[in-house]
């Protein structure tokens, strides 16, 4: 599955959403990756506990849609996502 598909997901999670970028994140004691979700949202106001709705509304849409065993570990508000020159994603910054 490709971060592109898991993005189309999370974006239609909420109307408060502008963007979202899905990044895999290696434990530090090995493993399988973790997903976490960088998020951009319209109103910037947000408290932990919409984060942790965000986060239990992203599994559920995810694990539905794509793959049952999917989980979002962790929810990362950013103000915007940074660029390369070609408009990817600099997955670095989460």
């Amino acid at each position: 599955v490709s971060s592109v598909e898991i993005e189309r997901i999370c974006n239609g999670v909420d109307s408060n959403i502008v963007e979202t970028a899905a990044i895999g994140i290696p434990p530090s004691g090995g493993g399988p990756e973790q997903l976490a979700v960088a998020v951009v949202l319209k109103n910037s106001n947000i408290t932990p506990q919409d984060l942790q709705k965000l986060r239990m509304s992203f599994n559920s849409a995810l694990q539905k849609t794509l793959n049952p065993l999917f989980r979002v570990s962790q929810v990362v508000p950013a103000p915007s996502l940074p660029r390369t020159a070609s408009n990817k994603v600099v997955a670095s910054f989460c």
